[in-house]
Parts: C-alpha cells; sequence; structure tokens
C-alpha cells in the first residue's frame, strides 16, 4: 500500500541519550508503506534536513516518555526503540493516526506513526520494557502478517487493553527457514542451525540454503526425532568406535 509522504522525523532511543532526525521532500511523494520491511526505504539521505544528538535519555527512570512530534499532514514519525526493548503502552493523539510496526537488522522494533490528519503535531505516550517475550522474533519471522503486527500495536495501546485480547493465528508456511521454525518450534534460531550442521533434523537444500519442510518436521516432532542423533551420524560414530 503507497500513500503520499510530504515528511519524515525520526527519533532514535539509545538508552541514556537519543538522536533525532528530519527529511523533508519538497512535494509529498508515493512511498511504499510496507511494515516488516526494511525501514531505510523511508530514509532518503538527499532529503536530510536536520540531525542532532541529544545527551538526554528519551524515556525516564520509570520507562515513560511523552513526545509531541511536529509531523504535518502525510507525515512520518518513527520510534526506534533500544535493541532488545518493545513498548508495553501506548497512546496516540490523535486517535486516526495511522500506528504500524516494522523491525530492523539491529535487533529493533520501529513503531511507525503515519499523520492524515491536518494536525501539524502528533502525541505519543508510551512505557518501554525489556522484550521478554520475543516480540521482534515474531514480528521479524512474519513481517508481512498484518494481523499479528497489530497484535502488539493493539494491545500496547491503552484502549485496548482488555484482558481477554487474544494473539491472532499465524498461518504457519509449509516451507520455512531457520527463523520461522524457531518460531515454529519455540526454540533460538541458534539451535535450529546446530541441528541443521548435525544432521538431527530433516531439511532441503533450497538455492543453497536450508529449508524446512513442516510435514517433515511434524513427523519428526511426532517420532520424537527432532534434535537427536540422526541415523547417518549414529553410524558414523559406531563406526569411528569400533575403529
Amino acid at each position: 500500500m503507497s500513500r503520499k509522504v510530504s515528511e519524515i522525523l525520526v527519533h532514535l532511543d539509545w538508552g541514556e541519550r537519543h538522536g533525532r532526525i528530519r527529511y523533508r521532500y519538497e512535494q509529498a511523494v508515493d512511498s511504499p508503506f510496507i511494515i516488516g520491511k526494511n525501514p531505510r526505504i523511508f530514509l532518503p539521505p538527499d532529503r536530510l534536513e536536520e540531525a542532532e544528538e541529544m545527551r538526554s535519555s528519551l524515556f525516564n527512570d520509570k520507562g515513560f516518555c511523552n513526545i509531541a512530534a511536529n509531523i504535518p499532514k502525510n507525515g512520518v514519525y518513527l520510534l526506534y526503540v533500544r535493541p532488545r526493548y518493545r513498548l508495553a503502552k501506548l497512546m496516540v493523539n490523535p486517535e486516526s493516526v495511522i500506528v504500524d510496526l516494522l523491525c530492523n537488522e539491529t535487533e529493533s522494533l520501529v513503531y511507525s506513526f503515519f499523520n492524515p490528519t491536518n494536525r501539524e503535531a502528533i502525541l505519543v505516550t508510551a512505557q518501554i520494557v525489556e522484550d521478554i517475550e520475543g516480540v521482534y522474533r515474531k514480528i521479524s519471522s512474519y513481517p508481512d502478517d498484518l494481523s499479528w503486527r497489530q497484535y502488539f500495536i493493539r494491545r500496547a495501546m491503552v484502549k485496548y487493553e482488555l484482558p481477554d485480547w487474544s494473539s491472532p493465528e499465524i498461518a504457519v508456511p509449509e516451507i520455512m527457514n531457520a527463523q520461522q521454525l524457531a518460531e515454529y518450534l519455540g526454540f533460538e534460531e541458534k539451535t535450529i542451525r546446530n541441528w541443521t550442521s548435525e544432521g538431527t533434523i530433516p531439511y532441503r537444500k533450497v538455492g543453497g540454503s536450508p529449508r524446512y519442510l513442516k510435514g517433515e518436521i511434524d513427523a519428526a516432532l511426532k517420532a520424537g526425532t527432532l534434535g537427536g542423533r540422526s541415523s547417518t551420524t549414529a553410524k558414523a560414530k559406531k563406526a569411528k568406535k569400533k575403529a
């Protein structure tokens, strides 16, 4: 989905200090508003207007922040939170601001706010907490799953704080990469890659990269052989022992 984007304001949370960057177009341009993809598509270096570093934290000692983001109509505000953290509370004014969630390669969650109104600023109140439950891992595994992204946004927003808010069901791909399989099984990606190297998990090579068929993984789970020694490995070790 594309929207006309006129201006981009970025806040970079670095813990005890933070940065602010602003990009501006002379005329609003079509920009792919694809969440979950590389957020650098929003940051055109040739449109950089201002950049500064502040020696203060964006969040207070309780993890809260109140931000008045000066973004006009068709402007985008991006809030990069520090790696391995997420927003547990979120309130946005006006309510018609479109909120979504990105992730980048530095394990940072990026909260995106698109202003479709005639207001010259949007107000963001939020609380940051450690990402213990692995929101980044879930989003990066399924970056194009809108329901999954919106689940974390709505759960954080004050007006959506309901005790019976349930997580959406994700359609598990029939062919998965290591990251998706780790999310499916509830293991670290490193574990999946170790099992692949050891030959203790079924996989296929596609274009030189390992891919995992859901049917084969489910069968290995049922047989209780997932992560155990493969027959080839066991035979090799047995032959070495006899020698």
